[in-house]
């Protein structure tokens, strides 16, 4: 089991045909060469030109292969738009803490790309079962 990480510090702009899902799926097949193996350890993924952003995205890897995401709200009335089921769209504040992959298996960090104009994708943490196939990349 192992956690893998897709970035890109100018963010991936998705495929602007399909459902979310498979928007993701094409990215990260279009870019696997980029996908590398998170040993264990602290990860600051919020994007570094972000300079309003509401929270900060930290992603603590765990040496049994598995993950727990932080949102941490960056001022007290922070606010960011919930993807979880029965929330998906509303806005919530406060502390965002997800396990990978128990509560969400892939965890993404999105936004507006550089142009401010389009939506992308900066960070795509995502747990793999067994042996990663990245390790060859590293």
């Amino acid at each position: 089991m192992t956690i893998e990480r897709l970035s890109s510090d100018d963010g991936f702009k998705l495929d602007p045909k399909g459902d979310t899902t498979d928007r993701i799926l094409n990215l990260l097949i279009r870019n696997s060469d980029l996908i590398r193996t998170l040993p264990p350890g602290r990860y600051d993924i919020t994007p570094k030109w972000w300079t309003k952003h509401n929270f900060i995205h930290i992603v603590h890897v765990f040496p049994n292969g598995t993950a727990a995401y932080e949102g941490v709200p960056r001022f007290k009335d922070a606010r960011a738009i919930s993807f979880d089921k029965g929330k998906a769209g509303e806005f919530v504040t406060g502390s965002v803490v997800k396990m990978v992959p128990k509560d969400q298996n892939p965890v993404i960090v999105g936004g507006p790309l550089k142009d401010r104009k389009t939506m992308g994708v900066y960070e795509v943490i995502l747990w793999h079962s067994g042996e990663s196939p990245s390790d060859s990349n590293n």
